[in-house]
């Protein structure tokens, strides 16, 4: 399993302009020259995270394949957009849209004081 630093993965990919299929967030990294690592981890997707996640492989290229959940997706993001996300992860609490960039601390003493 191909390890990617977070950081370095959003760092890399963070003009990409999404939603955008597979094959075009590999050639936009091939045409940026993005690390080798990057670049191998991406290829891999969603495999790799299916795998982590413990997910029936075959099931879920059924379901990849079918298309099965992409009406799901889709309302996401226009529920998402409805609520004035311009970007992930957008963060939530109580119907309440918090900015800026929270810790953990911060993210859970405001989970704690929303259900005061």
């Amino acid at each position: 399993m191909i390890e990617v630093n977070q950081i370095q993965l959003e760092k890399n990919l963070n003009n990409v302009n999404y939603p955008l299929s597979k094959h075009d967030l590999i050639k936009y990294a091939e045409e940026k020259g993005i690390d080798e690592k990057i670049l191998r981890a991406l290829k891999r997707l969603p495999f790799e995270y299916a795998n982590r996640l413990g997910l029936d492989i075959s099931q879920f290229l059924q379901d990849l394949s079918k298309g099965a959940y992409v009406n799901r997706i889709n309302a996401d993001i226009e529920g998402g957009l409805r609520s004035g996300v311009e970007a992930a992860p957008a963060l939530f609490i109580n119907g309440i849209r918090y900015l800026d960039r929270w810790t953990v601390e911060q993210i859970m003493a405001a989970i704690v004081a929303a259900n005061d």
